[in-house]
């Protein structure tokens, strides 16, 4: 208990608020779903709604006496959540009815294009509230206990409707699941006694968890051409795999940060992952997209051309790669090339350099700036 003492009445009326709203407005969503797809369909979706606003809703509940600044460790409960905890409960909302949406196959347009909307205001939010709360002050242990579940809770969400689209395969639950499966596993060796070192959960892995995110909201988007999303699966998969498989090692002191090892794998993704690589696929990218671009005409056809410039000389090459992306995957633009199969080459290469970046001799290189700093994780961390 911080400071010994109990949680105040002011704050559990809040919180209790919190929920009872969530589950006020889930009412309207009930409607809609009741007159677009019917009684059967309803019935999960409250079975849904109401099972994730209830998970969502112990974790918060029962974290409370975290409503403190980290610093000191006694430091006293806070008498409200404050607005940046608020802002974070929203999240739960959203994810709550995510997770409903993805338990029956949907007809109306609504609920076609609401989990891709529910996802991206989650991600907003999640970026938002860590600003917020260093702005006002107010960082705090509940805070950042929370956004670690709902970051969780919502990809598993999200992850469920994709696949239960058939936009993606069901494995793809699994890389969604890998929190889960490092805590459990990390758990299992601290009860066996087994040494364990704690990893830095920052850096490059948040940045590849986001774009993970990004990458699972497109995915959302009804309109998408679904073999371009499956031409750019791995880039964001094996990534993600890896850096958990990293953490792993290290947890387990098979890879020790400073050691020979260490350094050449660093050194391995520095140069040639993070530096060489990313400067040949950007040029081939270019050079694919300059072709693309002579097969079309008008506003397409010079975007394309203007992003494979940007592509080419590395400026703001992750801002271009996803632009071209864009436009490539514009029902009009993807049917008038027929749905050619060098589109999804150019998809998967820009994928790569989504992730990796415009690599050696990149100009313009400002987009980094958000990306060295953890896509928010500054902000998390102050939560």
């Amino acid at each position: 208990m911080a400071g010994g003492k109990d949680i105040p009445r002011r704050l559990k009326l809040q919180a209790g608020g919190v929920v009872f709203l969530q589950f006020v407005l889930g009412v309207p969503w009930a409607i809609h779903v009741f007159r677009a797809e019917g009684a059967s369909a309803t019935f999960f979706w409250i079975v849904g709604f109401t099972s994730a606003v209830a998970v969502s809703s112990a974790v918060f509940l029962s974290s409370l006496r975290e409503n403190r600044a980290p610093h000191p460790p006694d430091a006293p409960i806070r008498p409200d959540l404050g607005l940046a905890n608020t802002l974070t409960m929203m999240r739960s909302y959203a994810v709550s009815v995510l997770f409903a949406i993805a338990l029956f196959p949907v007809q109306s347009p609504i609920l076609l294009w609401a989990p891709f909307v529910l996802y991206s205001v989650s991600i907003t939010i999640d970026f938002v509230d860590g600003l917020v709360a260093r702005i006002t002050g107010r960082a705090s242990l509940l805070g950042e206990t929370l956004e670690h579940e709902f970051d969780s809770i919502g990809l598993i969400s999200a992850t469920l409707v994709v696949a239960a689209r058939g936009t993606l395969s069901w494995w793809f639950m699994l890389p969604a699941l890998y929190r889960y499966l490092f805590m459990f596993a990390y758990w299992r060796r601290v009860s066996q006694g087994l040494p364990v070192v704690e990893p830095d959960n920052g850096g490059a892995g948040r940045v590849i968890a986001g774009l993970y995110w990004g990458y699972i909201a497109t995915a959302l988007i009804p309109i998408f051409p679904v073999h371009l999303l499956r031409s750019g699966a791995a880039f964001f998969v094996v990534p993600l795999t890896g850096a958990f498989l990293r953490d792993w090692f290290i947890v387990t002191g098979r890879l020790v940060p400073g050691t020979g090892m260490h350094r050449l794998l660093s050194y391995i993704f520095r140069v040639y992952v993070f530096g060489w690589i990313p400067l040949a696929v950007r040029i081939a990218s270019a050079g694919l997209i300059i072709l693309l671009a002579q097969r079309l005409s008008g506003i397409p056809s010079v975007i394309l051309i203007l992003a494979a410039g940007g592509l080419t000389l590395g400026a703001m090459a992750r801002t271009n790669a996803i632009l071209s992306i864009a436009v490539l995957s514009l029902p009009v633009v993807y049917q008038g090339l027929g749905g050619a199969g060098l589109v999804q080459i150019v998809v998967a290469l820009n994928c790569l350099i989504i992730v990796a970046g415009g690599g050696r001799f990149a100009l313009a290189r400002h987009e980094d700036i958000p990306f060295a700093s953890r896509l928010g994780g500054g902000a998390k961390a102050s939560r």
